[in-house]
C-alpha cells in the first residue's frame, strides 16, 4: 500500500467542506508488495536495496489513525481471490457503493518477467537515472521492448529478504493486528537470494536476445556490463532513432 504524505492539520482543513471523512485503503502482504514495487521503482531509477521497496506499515499508516481516528480508517487486505471477478476496482466500488460501468474497467498487467527485469536492472546499474528527454524516450522504448520477453516473474528468496531487511516481524505483526488478519504468504520457488543473481539470464532469454539482435551471442554469467551492451543494441536495432 502506498499513501502520500499527510499533514497533521489535514483533518481540520478538510472539515471546512466535509462533516464525515473516511480513509480507506488496501494492504498488500510484504513480499508481494516488495516484488511489485521493485519493478515500479526500477523503471524510474536505480533501486539501492529492498529497503526502498518495503511498505513500512506502521510508519506509513499509524498517522491516519491519529489524525482521523481509528474508527474512520478502514483497511482491507489486498487479496484478488476475494474480489468480484478478481478485480480490485469492482471490490472497491462494491464496498463504497459506487456505480460502476463495465466499459470503465480496463485490465492490464504490465509486470515484466524476471529475465526482462534482469536486462533493465543491468541497464540501470550502468546509466542510473534518466536525466534528459532523449534518455527518457530511450527507456520508454526499452521497457516496451522488454514486455515481449515472457517468462516467470522475479521473486525474492528468504535469504535475500533477511539480508536486506533484517527483522521486520514487529512491523508486520503491528499491521496484522491493525488489519485483523494474517499477512502470511508462501515464498515462491526459485526466488533470488541476492540482487547479483539478476545478472544471470535463462537460456530462453539468451535465445530471445539472439533473435532480436539477429546474431549469435556467447552465454555469460554474472556480467551486467554485457547485459547492458545487449540492451543498447536491441533497442537501437528496433528503432535506430532511439540512439540519436
Amino acid at each position: 500500500m502506498q499513501m502520500k504524505m499527510i499533514w497533521p492539520n489535514s483533518r481540520v482543513f478538510l472539515s471546512r467542506w466535509f462533516d464525515d471523512m473516511q480513509v480507506v485503503g488496501y494492504i498488500r502482504a510484504p513480499i508481494a508488495m516488495m516484488e511489485s514495487k521493485f519493478q515500479q521503482l526500477l523503471r524510474r531509477h536505480y533501486v539501492r536495496s529492498l529497503g526502498d521497496c518495503y511498505p513500512h506499515y506502521r510508519a506509513s499508516l499509524e498517522k491516519f489513525d491519529s489524525i482521523f481516528g481509528r474508527e474512520s480508517v478502514q483497511l482491507w487486505k489486498f487479496d484478488p481471490t476475494r474480489f468480484p471477478e478478481g478485480n480490485v476496482v469492482r471490490d472497491f466500488s462494491a464496498r463504497l457503493q459506487i456505480p460502476l460501468q463495465q466499459e470503465w474497467l480496463v485490465r492490464a498487467n504490465d509486470a515484466l518477467s524476471r529475465d526482462a527485469v534482469s536486462l533493465l536492472y543491468a541497464w540501470r546499474l550502468r546509466h542510473g537515472v534518466a536525466s534528459t528527454p532523449e534518455e527518457w524516450r530511450f527507456e520508454l522504448r526499452l521497457i516496451d521492448k522488454l514486455r515481449a520477453l515472457s517468462g516467470p516473474k522475479v521473486h525474492f528468496g528468504e535469504a535475500l529478504l533477511r539480508a536486506e531487511l533484517g527483522n521486520i516481524a514487529g512491523d508486520v505483526a503491528w499491521m496484522e493486528e491493525r488489519l485483523g488478519e494474517s499477512l502470511a504468504e508462501e515464498s515462491a520457488p526459485g526466488g533470488i537470494d541476492s540482487l547479483e543473481e539478476l545478472a544471470d539470464l535463462s537460456a530462453t532469454a539468451l535465445a530471445w536476445v539472439e533473435r532480436q539482435l539477429g546474431r549469435e551471442i556467447a552465454p555469460v554469467t554474472g556480467d551486467c556490463e554485457q547485459l547492458a551492451d545487449w540492451v543498447e543494441e536491441l533497442v537501437w536495432k528496433a528503432d535506430p532513432a532511439a540512439g540519436n
